[in-house]
């Protein structure tokens, strides 16, 4: 029992005495009541609280009885001292035996106090005569109010034991309380006129009060079904709208509790489609919980109802229905066994309706994430890189701030060949594998995706210094090199990688295309060079925009003979004889006029077969004009950049040209100048070696001004060594200069190599070079460069070679003071 229906039915129970002492004190100063009077209003008190219809609020049931007409009865039969006196006795006796000790204490003092209050209505119109109008108005009078006492205190101690407001409670059996309320007071009185015609008329009595009971039951049930049906479609439109299943569950939960006026109402979703059984619980009081069953907070109740919800033969769930203190066997009535019934069936197609937009929600998200993410990598897509980048550097333009910026793309070899070998399934297996170990190694603030094929890009939004940033993508490359085993009995398989990186500083200036494009060059040069990593230069741009149309202009060129060599022999500064030839290319261009190298051969660069087949006429070209020449021992150079060095096929190429030439290998001079490729040896060592196993020369060219070390120059095992222009430009300016200068002649003559000097444009250059024992030079001074018919006349007007072995050492290694008479061969 709550604090505050104990306290009201204590302040009931004293009230009642108060009253019962006063009629009492009263009933001592007036006569006895006549005996059978007195029980005849006995047995109607007993009859009028034993006769009732009952209805449930929550866990407490209301009673609505006959007592206001039994007391109005009473009160005509009786003096109104002896009602309030008698009252206790009869409705003692019909709830005594029927109710809880404290349920009869109340329902006899609310009585008492009703009979009391009515008694002193009645007794201001002493004595009560038949045919007095005013008697029967105050006996009237007495009824309602005293039926007001009695419906508002059943109202205040359901709400008390509820812990709801009064009002509520009284709104719960509004319309009946008025209803019997008035029928009470009807029957009553209509007995009473009748009476004073014919005291044998009362007889009807029982008759009427049992058709008003019926009347009572019926107007009850009616009511009650109105409301829990407009209720019922009001809760299940509440929920049934709702597509997320622990919002369906959890609202269902509430309008049921609302709906029955249940202390608490659960409804329990099983496991399914790897969702787990979660309880959604609702009590009238306190906060909605939700969670799994073993861990639901305990409730003071006992459960009046449990209704499965399933769908045909599997259970979906259950429906449970608490109800807290109150009459233990209080049950819920069969229209809220039906409309429980009802709720399951709705409940249960709320949550189909939820499972199927949660599927089809799980479909479309599905589809909506690999179209922006690669299906074997689970990456983003180049779509969806481009527009992250493009997002993070419109933040940073809105926002003022420059923090520097940068991205890499990754090319994995070897792919191809594990597809061809093991399978498309190994290959993809591998590649999502490299997009693990990609994922996993990124920093938290990197953007790795997939660019397609056998490729990946990573945006770094907080890029460190270039120093780190390299390290970086260095353990990038680590990480994706991590061998992997792609079956139980399988062999350990690794996978290469090559990275370009381009880093910006200010990323307001830039755009995502143009990251992707700088770091795909910077690939392109790392690879072309046999690096692992390349960082981007400005110089990697293709000179103009057009280098594109270039190219495609460069193969008609080929295909249409537009490009021809040029010839600069290379002379003995003693004797002026030559000692090879190098073979330049030059464009006729249609439009641009005669283009050098430079400004055409970068645009091969990007085009692999391209190249390959310059490379092949070139090879070509020079040969065939080498074997037009008288000369047994007169190389021919020809310039090689780095990315012929990575062709595997170069050897093959070059053994094929020698051989339709029909000229001796050694007759075949390669320069190499000095790149990083040449500084990475192991990448090129092969082909290098293949090439000096074929007979043909090797020549470092323009030694002094690259990457080149005394070290690899041991190596390369050249047979020339080509001192840069530049140097033989400034030696004469610079003492230090003409000291390296020595020094290269040095070397060469140390290794048995035969040097060089290029780019001699002076006498004074040619007395200085052979002042230091330089044996050969190059230049416009020497000679400058020929077309093909302009060298054979040349090779046949010039002095020749001596071939005596020993002629040709007593001769190199002459030194005389230059004089006009040395110059009059030259042409």
């Amino acid at each position: 029992m709550t604090g505050r229906l104990a306290l009201l039915v204590k302040a009931a129970a004293l009230l009642a005495l108060v009253c019962a002492g006063l009629a009492a004190w009263s009933a001592a100063r007036g006569r006895l009541p006549d005996l059978r009077g007195s029980l005849l209003a006995v047995g109607l008190l007993f009859a009028g609280v034993t006769v009732r219809v009952r209805t449930r609020l929550g866990a407490q049931q209301l009673e609505f009885t006959w007592g206001q007409a039994a007391l109005m009865l009473a009160l005509v039969l009786l003096p109104p001292a002896w009602v309030v006196l008698l009252t206790p006795v009869g409705v003692g006796l019909g709830v005594v035996f029927r109710q809880p000790a404290v349920k009869a204490v109340y329902y006899i003092a609310i009585y008492t106090i009703a009979g009391a209050v009515g008694a002193a209505i009645v007794g201001l119109a002493q004595p009560y005569r038949p045919d007095s109008v005013s008697g029967l108005v105050a006996v009237v009078a007495a009824g309602v109010v005293g039926g007001l006492i009695i419906q508002v205190s059943v109202a205040a101690a359901a709400a008390a034991a509820q812990d709801i407001p009064v009002t509520a409670s009284w709104r719960a059996g509004e319309g009946l309380q008025l209803l019997s309320t008035a029928g009470n007071v009807t029957a009553a009185a209509v007995v009473l006129v009748l009476a004073q015609r014919d005291p044998r008329l009362a007889a009807a009595l029982p008759v009427l009060g049992l058709c008003l009971h019926q009347g009572y039951v019926a107007r009850l049930r009616g009511r009650e079904e109105r409301i829990l049906a407009q209720r019922q479609l009001r809760a299940v439109n509440a929920f049934t709208g709702d597509l997320d299943e622990a919002l369906v569950a959890s609202r269902a939960a509430a309008e049921i509790a609302d709906l029955l006026a249940a202390d608490v109402v659960d409804v329990e979703l099983y496991a399914r489609d790897g969702r787990p059984t979660t309880l959604h619980r609702h009590p009238r009081r306190g906060q909605p919980w939700s969670g799994p069953p073993d861990r639901a907070p305990g409730v003071a109740g006992r459960v009046v109802t449990q209704v499965p919800v399933s769908d045909g033969p599997h259970p979906v769930g259950l429906i449970r229905v608490w109800l807290g203190g109150g009459d233990a066997n209080l049950r819920l009535s069969n229209r809220d066994e039906i409309a429980v019934c009802t709720f399951a069936v709705a409940v249960e197609t709320a949550v189909a309706n939820a499972r199927a937009h949660d599927r089809l929600r799980k479909i479309a998200e599905r589809q909506t994430y690999h179209a922006t993410h690669d299906r074997v990598t689970d990456l983003p897509t180049h779509d969806l890189l481009l527009d992250h980048v493009d997002r993070c550097l419109a933040g940073v333009r809105a926002g003022g701030t420059q923090a520097p910026v940068a991205a890499c793309v990754i090319d994995i070899s070897g792919l191809r060949e594990i597809a061809c070998t093991l399978g498309r399934g190994a290959a993809q297996r591998l590649l999502s594998h490299a997009a693990d170990q990609l994922r996993g190694s990124a920093a938290p603030d990197d953007y790795p995706a997939h660019l397609g094929d056998d490729s990946f890009a990573v945006f770094l939004q907080a890029a460190p210094e270039p120093e780190r940033l390299r390290a970086h993508v260095l353990s990038l490359l680590a990480a994706i090199g991590q061998p992997v085993r792609l079956d139980a009995g399988g062999a350990q398989v690794r996978l290469n990688a090559a990275a370009g990186i381009t880093y910006c500083a200010t990323p307001a200036a830039t755009s995502a295309a143009e990251l992707l494009r700088q770091a795909t060059l910077a690939l392109d040069h790392a690879g072309s060079a046999g690096l692992e990593t390349g960082c981007y230069e400005p110089a990697h741009d293709l000179p103009g925009p057009s280098a594109l149309v270039l190219a495609a202009e460069l193969r008609t060129g080929l295909d249409r003979h537009q490009l021809e060599l040029q010839y600069q022999p290379v002379v003995d500064l003693t004797h002026y004889w030559p000692v090879a030839v190098e073979a330049s290319v030059r464009w006729l261009h249609p439009n641009r006029g005669l283009l050098r190298p430079e400004a055409f051969l970068p645009a091969l660069l990007h085009s692999p077969r391209d190249h390959a087949g310059f490379v092949r006429w070139y090879l070509d070209q020079a040969l065939y004009e080498r074997s037009r020449w008288a000369h047994e021992d007169l190389p021919i150079a020809v310039d090689l950049d780095a990315r012929s060095l990575l062709d595997q096929g170069l050897v093959d190429h070059v053994a094929r040209a020698i051989g339709r030439a029909g000229v001796a290998p050694d007759q075949l001079m390669i320069d190499l100048a000095e790149t990083p490729t040449l500084s990475t040896l192991d990448a090129v060592d092969h082909v290098l070696a293949q090439l000096r196993y074929l007979g043909t020369r090797l020549a470092v060219d323009d030694f002094g001004t690259g990457h080149s070390s005394l070290a690899r120059l041991l190596r390369l095992s050249a047979t020339d060594l080509k001192i840069a222009s530049e140097l033989v430009t400034d030696m004469l300016k610079s003492e230090q200069t003409a000291t390296i200068v020595r020094a290269a002649i040095d070397i060469g003559r140390g290794l048995g190599q035969q040097v060089t000097a290029l780019g001699v444009a002076t006498a004074e250059q040619a007395a200085a070079l052979r002042d230091l024992d330089c044996p050969a030079g190059q230049g416009r001074h020497l000679v400058p460069p020929l077309t093909s018919a302009r060298l054979r006349a040349y090779l046949t007007e010039a002095p020749r070679k001596p071939t005596s072995t020993a002629a040709d050492v007593i001769l190199l290694q002459a030194r005389r003071p230059s004089t006009a008479s040395d110059h009059r061969h030259r042409p």
